[in-house]
């Protein structure tokens, strides 16, 4: 039979990982985030200027994991592929401060941030989740060079300990 490709980047496998991963990425942006925009719209409310520079980070930085997921897909580069993957840690904790300044301004009163509170909410969520779905991307790589664990749980021995 013929030889092992040198990566897996081209794999069946992986590619349909990949593609799936993608689309749950667009459903997020179809079903989720256009109708929050929707509703946003219909109700006539603005999200404050902080919740605005806020999400624009975060999509600005979504934009960035696009093309990175993209190039681990398409050169299998395993330093990339942790790069990417380090993204989530990043990606939760930009999503954590957002939040917290999201409620600090709510409990302040600010109106804008009253009216838009469910909204603003639900678009950090998104826009984590479909961050989350670019980073699998990263996955298949390190898994196939054994650099992943087997779970992120920790053994009931190791949490005793």
């Amino acid at each position: 039979m013929g030889s092992t490709p040198r990566t897996i980047a081209g794999s069946p496998r992986f590619s349909l990982s990949f593609a799936t991963n993608l689309e749950h990425a667009g459903d997020i942006v179809e079903k989720g985030l256009m109708s929050i925009a929707t509703k946003r719209l219909k109700r006539g409310v603005a999200f404050s200027a902080e919740g605005q520079a806020e999400i624009r980070a975060m999509l600005e930085r979504l934009a960035g994991n696009v093309q990175s997921a993209a190039a681990v897909f398409l050169t299998d580069d395993a330093r990339a592929a942790r790069r990417l993957l380090a993204e989530k840690e990043v990606f939760r904790d930009l999503e954590a401060r957002a939040t917290d300044a999201h409620f600090a301004r709510v409990r302040a009163g600010r109106v804008e941030s009253v009216e838009t509170n469910t909204l603003h909410l639900d678009v950090l969520r998104d826009l984590k989740r479909i961050n989350a779905h670019l980073a699998a991307a990263a996955y298949p790589v390190l898994e196939n060079r054994g650099e992943l664990l087997p779970s992120r749980l920790r053994r009931e021995t190791d949490a005793s300990a």
